[in-house]
């Protein structure tokens, strides 16, 4: 989808080069700005993409209030960069903890973990779903990636985990959120996942009823670090409106991106 150039370099370096604004050819905001025009928009630019196996990094221009359950990162907390990193079943038996995997993978991109939040997941991240929603005055934009090969529904008895496959969403604001409006896009966020994935009606590997999302999944609600934030974000605003549509139209091509991988032989996801 979008080739990484100089993906060579560390990957600290070319977050730097992001925030500098220098030319990385294919990943300029042009995309981003095109499918988000009109009306004095307020807020940053949606935070540029880029993909260098095994790694997906979004960097923000300025620091953002981010509100998630990430594997590393979670909490609530200021951020400058969303990370996702692809794996394989193979890379997390049993004996491995996951988080201190993660870590040590970042540390050797020289990133310091604490300053990122980072998913991790089986699906391929050249399969990433990039959704911008706006009205005049406000834009939502959601990164997905969508991988079912854990798909459970909601109250399935307990059982191993024996697939990396998950929905992994980033959800961007222009508006800032405080921490209620940021807790309630979330649960909207969470509320359409979950639509989709039970309309494309995809069983669970438990129980074979429709699932409603996977064992593992991880949403992470971004907006710009500022003083006076937006304290409301449910479905009577525009804002919970943007957010809603953004994330069901981004896991709704995801799941269909998906659908049509797991008909390969051998597909992770």
């Amino acid at each position: 989808m979008r080739p990484f150039v100089g993906a060579h370099r560390p990957l600290s370096q070319v977050h730097d080069d992001i925030l500098a604004r220098r030319d990385l050819g294919p990943f300029s905001l042009t995309r981003a700005r095109a499918e988000c025009q009109g009306g004095m928009v307020i807020g940053p630019d949606p935070a540029p993409v880029h993909h260098a196996p095994p790694w997906l990094v979004v960097a923000f221009d300025e620091p953002h209030s981010v509100l998630s359950w990430a594997i590393q990162g979670g909490g609530w907390r200021s951020v400058t960069r969303v990370l996702w990193h692809e794996v394989r079943n193979a890379d997390l038996p049993r004996s491995v903890d996951p988080r201190e995997y993660l870590r040590q993978k970042l540390e050797a991109q020289g990133f310091e973990p604490e300053e990122s939040l980072s998913f991790m997941t089986s699906a391929p991240l050249d399969e990433y779903c990039d959704i911008v929603q706006q009205t005049d005055t406000e834009w939502v934009r959601c990164i997905a990636t969508v991988g079912l090969s854990n798909a459970l529904r909601i109250g399935d008895p307990t059982s191993p985990i024996t697939s990396a496959g998950t929905i992994n969403l980033l959800i961007q604001t222009s508006r800032p959120l405080g921490f209620s409006a940021s807790l309630e896009a979330l649960s909207l966020a969470a509320e359409a996942r979950t639509l989709v994935v039970f309309e494309a009606a995809v069983p669970s590997i438990v129980t074979g009823r429709i699932a409603t999302g996977t064992g593992t999944d991880c949403i992470a609600i971004a907006s710009p670090l500022r003083d006076e934030c937006a304290i409301y974000a449910g479905k009577h605003t525009s804002m919970g409106h943007l957010v809603g549509e953004s994330v069901r139209i981004a896991v709704a091509q995801g799941v269909e991106r998906w659908k049509r991988r797991i008909t390969s032989v051998d597909t992770p996801g």
